[in-house]
């Protein structure tokens, strides 16, 4: 009986979250969330190079103009690297061959984007901008070079929907770094998918 009883509020609770409107017009959302991201060096002077995958979390804040625009913010910790192969690297004593190493650095990233939020119930979002990666921990050096706090292009594309007091948010995200030099690390693209639970206020 209890579970005919669970399953019935379930399925209602589900029913109800399709068919509110669940848009924000004004006001504030803070959403935690918990994730999988998986990064790797994109610089053209890395012959090969494998994903590093491993877990990200943070929270999100959301500040709406109204139910179209809303600037976001917050605070995500990861770590980003890659698995290198075939790395040559040149030094005064003469030219050394890396044939495998492993490169990870725990980091801590601020976004900041403009967020768009669209379709007919204002469900889905597309942020875009910026986010300046922190790196924490041991410094990572790799010859004379080191894998250093940076800022890159910053995207993601989400989808809430209302459950309970608040709203589920499944989202995918990205971070690319491009630099014009000639370090190992002036490429990185880290990926995430996550999901979290925005409250409003």
């Amino acid at each position: 009986m209890r579970v005919i009883l669970y399953s019935a509020i379930f399925l209602m609770t589900i029913l109800q979250s399709f068919a509110q409107d669940s848009r924000i017009a004004s006001g504030f959302t803070i959403e935690p969330f918990v994730g999988y991201s998986q990064s790797t060096f994109i610089d053209g002077n890395v012959p090969m190079a494998a994903y590093l995958r491993t877990y990200s979390l943070g929270v999100i804040g959301n500040y709406y103009f109204n139910d179209t625009w809303s600037i976001r913010s917050g605070i995500v910790k990861d770590r980003m690297g890659g698995s290198l192969f075939g790395i040559r690297v040149t030094s005064p004593q003469g030219t050394v061959f890396l044939s495998s190493k492993v490169l990870e650095q725990e980091f801590v990233s601020f976004p900041i984007q403009a967020n768009w939020h669209f379709g007919k119930r204002k469900r889905w979002n597309l942020a875009f901008g910026v986010s300046y990666a922190l790196a924490i921990g041991d410094k990572l050096e790799f010859g004379d070079q080191e894998y250093t706090s940076f800022v890159g292009g910053a995207i993601d594309i989400g989808y809430r929907y209302p459950l309970g007091p608040g709203h589920l948010v499944i989202r995918s995200s990205a971070l690319v770094r491009s630099e014009n030099d000639t370090s190992i690390y002036s490429g990185q693209r880290r990926s995430s998918i996550s999901l979290g639970y925005a409250y409003g206020f």
